[in-house]
């Protein structure tokens, strides 16, 4: 837990020094874990939409299936009213995947996503609207 809160505090910090826009690597070492670029239509995304007035930083947590614990895809990115991005999640086989959602460095949301052979080979997404108020979430099908 300290790893993701040193990461969001040091992304807050990068914004308040005047940078307009930044983003966290896939995984510890800022490589991707595959050269090939995931595709939106066939691939698993976690995509964030911000529906607020004001900007806001949205992090996502994705760890591995079957309780091993280890982090696939952490990432987070500033988001401007009405800006919606998608982040791979580098699920590729079924199995029951923890995920967290942080809003500005907070944790906000965590679940478990149902990931079967359909999902792998359709590209089912989750949907995650920031709204005033609350978060709406949801799963493409």
């Amino acid at each position: 837990m300290e790893r993701r809160q040193f990461v969001f505090t040091l992304l807050l910090a990068v914004l308040g020094s005047g940078c307009a826009r930044s983003s966290l690597s896939d995984n510890e070492d800022g490589d991707s874990e595959s050269d090939e670029r995931p595709d939106p239509s066939e691939d698993i995304f976690v995509t964030v939409s911000n529906r607020r007035s004001q900007r806001v930083v949205a992090g996502v947590v994705v760890l591995e299936s079957r309780g091993r614990g280890s982090v696939i895809t952490e990432r987070s990115v500033l988001l401007d009213p009405g800006e919606s991005t998608a982040i791979y999640t580098g699920i590729t086989s079924p199995g029951d995947y923890p995920y967290e959602i942080y809003l500005d460095g907070e944790l906000a949301f965590e679940a478990t996503y149902n990931v079967g052979e359909f999902d792998v080979e359709t590209g089912s997404n989750i949907d995650i609207g920031i709204e005033p108020d609350e978060l709406d979430i949801g799963a493409e099908d």
